[in-house]
């Protein structure tokens, strides 16, 4: 299995990552030795995570992993709207939004399937359950606004881009 396996021998990948992008090789073998570069790289964020949460304790340390966990989504999102590409940011961070609200479910519910069976469910207990999709509810998660952030910004680069094209 591969989350098991050490996969730091695959840290020389990185600098022959960077090396062939200086080099201005083909873009296939640019990327494809990057993809392979990300892997020992995350293990090493994984275990450097994993030891300061052992010394600053487990709030500190949940803290971190799930800051760090989404960096490679920051980086990306930040070079792509630096490049103009504020479409695929929102497109990504709902991917992201989508697949975590999906995994959440599914393992809810084989979770309570496991434990509790077979459930059903109640269409009045649902309705009474439902809150406002932007209420200031506390168990609101403020991701849906984080949408509006990518297109804030491509708006402001177009609007420079248009204010020097003028000039």
């Amino acid at each position: 299995m591969l989350l098991c396996m050490n996969t730091r021998w695959l840290l020389p990948i990185v600098p022959a990552a960077l090396l062939l992008h200086a080099f201005g090789a083909d873009p296939r073998a640019v990327f494809l030795t990057s993809l392979l570069a990300i892997v020992p790289l995350v293990e090493v964020m994984g275990s450097a995570t994993e030891r300061l949460s052992a010394r600053l304790g487990s709030v500190i340390g949940g803290l971190l992993n799930s800051t760090l966990s989404n960096a490679p989504e920051l980086i990306i999102g930040v070079v792509a709207l630096h490049n103009g590409l504020g479409r695929v940011v929102k497109a990504s961070l709902t991917g992201s939004i989508m697949v975590n609200l999906l995994v959440g479910l599914g393992a809810a519910l084989v979770v309570g399937g496991l434990k509790f069976g077979p459930r059903t469910f109640d269409r009045r207990r649902l309705r009474a359950g439902h809150r406002p999709a932007l209420g200031r509810d506390p168990g609101h998660s403020p991701r849906p606004a984080l949408l509006l952030l990518p297109a804030a910004r491509l708006r402001g680069v177009d609007r420079r881009r248009r204010h020097e094209q003028r000039r």
